[in-house]
């Protein structure tokens, strides 16, 4: 018993060394004799997690409840083939497999109901096309994808029928006998997702379609868009519905995003690939709240916080294959749905993968200079971060920038520019958060003790329990308020006697706030909001 125990602490030991990483914990593999493609989920009534897993000669279930003790509970042998996909209903697996190798004909749809680990029952069927009127013998004999709705509609993308676009089926009513109740067939679909009666499909060169599928008899065209490889592969909606992620299945690919708020017109908010120069296939892209969780071929699984669309951040990784480059290896699928949180990835040459990946999320940061008397930008103006010596070169349109931190960081930023007082200040990155602060410069020329006296400058804004506000010089007997849109006073403290800054160190709930200093040289009000 002691050496199994070792063997398996050297495993696990070996596998985190072996594997690059970050923000995702590797808690054990599965090998298999033949290479494997997608991977999806299942959870019983006893709350037991299972892999389901497409291998190139079958289908196998692992139980994955213990991921220090993956067991394999059943395999189900099928038709040779590099594509087979799953997903599951109820208590039911659907499973079906593209361009089999070896004679005909082929597996079709099979359909496995998993209240049973120790002797499943299944069974292989062709699902029916009706052409005018007339079933169509034979029908779906293969297929490269399927997706299962909300309301247990079946639709099986790419099939061997018509144009190959998406045959629809009900399996609500009865899971062992799809029932044909439509067909999308203006193009071919390679893979597909539907959610509130739309259909939102990956059309290869033909990009991305959306169509109405309302009434599955008949879909009707809503819009369709290119994306930027000109080879949509995969797609995925936001949970609010109002952002896809799509994926072009080639070398330097992208992982793009797309607002479709209004069909009418849609656009690109962002994309993202590794490196500009790193050829790796982004594969299949799942979202999981506000992450997009990305099967990367050679880069392993990939995690995009995209809480903030139009700046996607990478902020997790887990590369499960020795191999690199451009090639059709590695990680062919993941699935992030567990309730445990672990995340399942099928590498087609290494097997099965449970890891843990912990989701930290990015702090943004949206900031801009300005001259704090007259309120002009200042894109000239030279903005140093310390903590990564990072110089930032501010957009000439706005004299804006952005920079962001995985996980929550403090680090302090400086600002110079000829004519006007240097800024350094405290920045806090919060994780999750995204702050637009405002930096004011103030002119070396103005003084505090002009009429004019509301010119001193605080950041950030918004802040988290800290902010510091500067003044051209001391204001000794000056007294600084915080007040809440009440009127009440939350927090006061008289100003520091000769000094040119103040910090305030702010235990406050979230909320809008006003700052207020007052003096013989000063009567300054500015807005403060606390996140």
């Amino acid at each position: 018993m002691k050496k199994h125990i070792l063997a398996l602490v050297a495993f696990v030991v070996m596998g985190m060394v072996a594997h690059a990483q970050t923000n995702v914990t590797f808690l054990n593999q599965k090998t298999y004799s033949a290479n494997l493609n997608d991977v999806w989920g299942y959870v019983d009534a006893d709350s037991n997690e299972y892999a389901l897993v497409g291998v190139r000669n079958g289908f196998s279930v692992v139980d994955v409840t213990d991921p220090s003790n993956l067991v394999e509970q059943f395999f189900i042998p099928g038709k040779p083939s590099t594509w087979r996909d799953i997903k599951t209903w109820d208590h039911f697996a659907y499973v079906m497999h593209d361009y089999a190798g070896g004679a005909s004909p082929n597996n079709g749809l099979l359909i496995v109901d998993l209240d049973s680990m120790t002797n499943p029952t299944y069974e292989f069927m062709y699902p029916k096309y009706i052409a005018n009127d007339s079933i169509v013998a034979d029908s779906a004999t293969r297929s490269h994808n399927l997706w299962i709705d909300e309301n247990g509609f079946l639709y099986i993308f790419g099939a061997d029928v018509a144009l190959g676009g998406a045959l629809i089926y009900d399996i609500a009513t009865d899971p062992w006998h799809p029932e044909y109740v439509g067909i999308f067939n203006s193009a071919y679909l390679h893979d597909g997702y539907v959610r509130n009666d739309t259909l939102y499909g990956a059309a290869l060169t033909n990009g991305m379609v959306i169509s109405n599928v309302s009434n599955k008899s008949q879909p009707q065209y809503l819009a369709s868009f290119q994306t930027p490889g000109n080879f949509a592969h995969n797609c995925w909606l936001s949970d609010d519905g109002k952002t896809i992620f799509t994926t072009d299945e080639i070398s330097s690919g992208y992982i793009a995003a797309y607002d479709i708020s209004n069909f009418s017109n849609i656009g690109e908010t962002d994309r993202f690939r590794v490196t500009p120069n790193n050829q790796t296939i982004p594969h299949n892209a799942h979202v999981l709240n506000e992450f997009v969780v990305t099967s990367y071929y050679t880069y392993g699984l990939q995690i995009l916080d995209a809480k903030d669309p139009s700046w996607l951040i990478e902020v997790g990784q887990y590369d499960s294959s020795p191999l690199s480059g451009d090639g059709y290896d590695g990680a062919w699928g993941a699935y992030p749905f567990l309730p445990s949180g672990n995340a399942l990835i099928t590498d087609i040459q290494e097997g099965l993968f449970v890891v843990s990946p912990s989701y930290t999320a990015a702090a943004r940061l949206y900031g801009s200079v300005e001259d704090s008397v007259s309120g002009t930008l200042l894109p000239n103006a030279k903005v140093y971060l310390k903590a990564n010596a990072d110089s930032v070169a501010l957009n000439p349109l706005d004299a804006s920038f952005k920079r962001h931190h995985v996980g929550s960081f403090i680090d302090t930023i400086e600002i110079k520019m000829a004519g006007y007082r240097d800024l350094k200040l405290p920045v806090s990155y919060l994780e999750g958060g995204l702050d637009t602060v405002v930096f004011k410069m103030l002119p070396i020329d103005f003084s505090v003790s002009e009429e004019n006296s509301s010119q001193l400058v605080m950041a950030p804004n918004p802040a988290i329990d800290a902010v510091t506000i500067q003044s051209e010089e001391g204001l000794k007997g000056a007294e600084v308020s915080v007040i809440d849109l009440t009127g009440k006073v939350v927090y006061s403290k008289a100003w520091n006697s000769g000094s040119t800054e103040m910090k305030l160190n702010l235990d406050l709930a979230s909320g809008v706030y006003l700052i207020k200093v007052s003096g013989s040289k000063v009567n300054w009000t500015e807005r403060l909001v606390i996140r």
